[in-house]
């Protein structure tokens, strides 16, 4: 007896069939299903949700406008004297028969609601409003301060993250600072205008911080400022909207209190480690005398040398981003193609790989596959190739096959699943070592699956396997899961194959004759 097949891969056959030219008609045919599912599948690869039927009517249907009667009595009654969910259950089974029909939790849950609902009626509350937030680009912003902790030195001590962000766009500026005095806060501000090219034209809100605020008056918005925060903003032009205290005014500037913390979370973790707070332009500072000496030297006009010197400044920080980027891939060890020895595995062609280096592909949101034997490279190039990623500016994870499928059993243990398959689908590039060398069992291939359908043509996945894609039904056991996923893998993609000579034994044979 054949086992039923999911909708997931009924999808994935009529999107493959569909590729190989096949028609609608043919489609319907040959898989048994309506001109609907068919157009469903090749919209997208993964099934929408069904519309759920309408709920059944409840049991205290027939009920709720007595109950309704009975709250709006209790307007008018003394406060002590009030029907409680309790009292109208009672009344419910003594004076309308609903003895079995209703249970005291239901009459609880809608007394509860509807309590408050009927006051804000007739008036009594004010009622609930969400108003959405509308900002037009470069008016308005929000600032503020957090802690945040460093090494100085080798001590953990606690300094002032200044942040300012934008409403609009969300774009932030940070500078850290050892305390959030006035002078970081003017400092903070002159940082971000000049990062950001001018002054937002709107308002921009304050908390009541003391670097501006001198006292605040009673419960309005009128604030004294500080004589010096007074100066600096009629400089600028700067237009200030000061919060609420307390909690009335916590949902005023929640913009830059989120983007505080997503800063810490991305950028301060782990703790960094400095000599002092100045090294925030290390290339600068070490190398200005020497590029000092050079300009007078080379009678360099001012504009010449401090060219000279930012774009040293921006090289360094160019090469120092691109080394976080290869160290959060995790790469289990440093590979190049110029390390590679073309001429050990005349397989490969040299002119692919050098395109492929070029990140086209990655742009595009392709696969790769790199298929061969145990020791034809094929780790050294997938190392290699999303080392040059890296260094192109992209986002890039590595990961054993293995590895990957029991983090994600481990997540769907955990109820963090959802999260863990959007950590990796927020990557560029996805590189997967090592796939098809043991068997995974059904749930972990189900769970990989549900990673390469949230990259699926919007971000790249490039993989290693030493089976061809014909003997991965022993990595993948389900044989219509394995073709979804090779589906997945090589549809718009570069299949490349390193074939069966082995590149370690071509480069060890060349050290001992050498």
């Amino acid at each position: 007896m054949t086992q039923p097949r999911s909708r997931v891969d009924l999808y994935a056959a009529i999107r493959r069939d569909a590729r190989s030219g096949m028609s609608n008609r043919a489609l319907r045919r040959k898989h048994g299903v309506g001109f609907r599912t068919v157009t469903a599948a090749l919209e997208s690869a993964w099934p929408k949700e069904r519309k759920q039927p309408p709920k059944r009517g409840s049991r205290l249907d027939a009920y709720r406008v007595v109950i309704d009667d009975w709250l709006r009595s209790d307007l008018d009654a003394p406060r002590k004297q009030r029907h409680t969910a309790k009292r109208i259950f009672d009344r419910l089974l003594d004076e309308h028969d609903g003895a079995g029909v209703v249970s005291y939790w239901m009459v609880r849950e809608y007394v509860a609601t509807r309590r408050r609902e009927i006051r804000v009626e007739v008036g009594r509350e004010p009622a609930n409003a969400f108003i959405p937030q509308e900002h037009l680009p470069g008016r308005e912003a929000e600032v503020d301060f957090g802690d945040v902790a460093i090494r100085l030195r080798g001590e953990l001590v606690t300094c002032a993250l200044f942040s300012l962000r934008l409403s609009y766009s969300g774009k932030a500026v940070h500078r850290v600072s050892a305390s959030a005095g006035q002078e970081a806060f003017f400092e903070g501000h002159v940082h971000a205008f000049n990062v950001l090219g001018g002054v937002p034209t709107g308002k921009i809100r304050y908390d009541n911080l003391k670097a501006a605020v001198a006292s605040v008056i009673g419960f309005s918005r009128q604030r004294v400022e500080a004589d010096r925060w007074t100066a600096v903003r009629s400089h600028y032009g700067i237009e200030a909207f000061y919060c609420q205290p307390g909690i009335q005014g916590a949902h005023e500037k929640g913009g830059v209190e989120g983007q505080i913390g997503w800063f810490r979370r991305n950028h301060l973790v782990p703790i960094p480690e400095v000599d002092s707070l100045a090294e925030r332009m290390p290339t600068i500072r070490n190398s200005f005398t020497d590029y000092a000496d050079r300009a007078g030297r080379e009678q360099m006009s001012y504009r010449g040398f401090l060219a000279e010197l930012l774009l040293a400044e921006c090289d360094d920080r160019a090469r120092r981003r691109s080394e976080r980027r290869i160290k959060a891939a995790k790469f289990p060890r440093e590979k190049s193609l110029r390390a590679f020895d073309f001429d050990a595995n005349p397989n490969i062609d040299p002119a692919v790989i050098h395109t492929l280096a070029k990140c086209e592909w990655v742009q595009k949101g392709q696969p790769l596959c790199l298929i061969g034997d145990s020791g034809t490279g094929k780790s050294h190039l997938l190392i290699a190739l999303g080392t040059e990623a890296a260094m192109a500016g992209y986002r890039v994870k590595y990961t054993l096959a293995t590895q990957l499928a029991n983090e994600l059993v481990e997540a769907a243990d955990e109820m963090t699943l959802a999260k863990t398959i959007a950590r990796y689908g927020r990557v560029d590039l996805l590189c997967i070592d090592e796939l098809g060398y043991m068997q995974l069992d059904r749930r972990g291939a189900e769970l990989l699956f549900q990673v390469l359908t949230e990259r699926e043509e919007k971000a790249s996945v490039a993989i290693a396997s030493n089976e061809s894609f014909g003997g991965w039904t022993k990595t993948f056991t389900d044989p219509r899961l394995c073709a979804a996923i090779v589906d997945r893998l090589t549809f718009g993609g570069t299949i490349l194959e390193t074939g069966t000579d082995s590149y370690r034994l071509a480069q060890a044979t060349k050290q001992r004759t050498t």
